[in-house]
């Protein structure tokens, strides 16, 4: 559906713009808008979740707790726009059975310091459309640890449902990660 949508709107724009892009160039602005699309949808649905369960802030909280160290770290990708969208938005709705843990510095501690460990040894990942330079891989690995910093100083002053939801965007990124990790790791790899 969302690829049929990329690619209607692409070349409705390319049609009413009176251009002739190459054929890589339409397959780049369908493939942009198809990620566009793809996290639209998804920040919509979660949006609305949000909305009727009460909880925009904590929802956008975890959006963009979630979306930020992600970029920056790497993990498991969905194969198809779909299930992505409904992973996404299934983590992104789960966030509603963590909110009524209270929120405990220790926990919080004990997560930030899990994440930077892992992070610090492993992070970034590369996928396989895209692999980075190692300078880029120690900024991506910088990043990530200052992100997890910053996210852990914000928990500790809120002390509230926003900590618990950025807390819960870090457990659900290092899944992801550790998942990617242990599937690309020579243990199940066998090719």
């Amino acid at each position: 559906m969302i690829s049929f949508l990329s690619k209607k709107i692409t070349y409705f724009i390319i049609s009413t713009s009176n251009t002739s892009p190459d054929s890589d160039q339409i397959e780049v602005y369908i493939y942009g808008l198809e990620c566009f699309l793809n996290t639209g949808f998804t920040i919509c649905i979660l949006f609305i979740w949000g909305l009727f369960t009460n909880t925009i802030p904590e929802t956008i909280c975890w959006i963009v707790a979630f979306s930020v160290l992600r970029h920056h770290v790497g993990g498991l990708h969905a194969h198809t726009q779909l299930s992505c969208i409904l992973s996404s938005c299934l983590m992104g709705c789960n966030w509603m059975v963590i909110a009524y843990i209270p929120y405990q510095s220790t926990i919080a501690l004990l997560i930030c310091a899990i994440c930077i460990v892992t992070f610090m040894l492993y992070a970034p990942l590369d996928t396989p459309k895209y692999k980075l330079t190692h300078s880029m891989a120690k900024k991506e690995k910088l990043y990530s640890i200052l992100i997890i910093l910053i996210e852990f100083l914000i928990c500790i002053v809120l002390k509230n449902k926003l900590s618990v939801s950025i807390l819960y965007s870090d457990i659900c990124v290092y899944i992801l990660f550790v998942i990617r990790k242990l599937i690309t790791s020579p243990f199940f790899n066998t090719k």
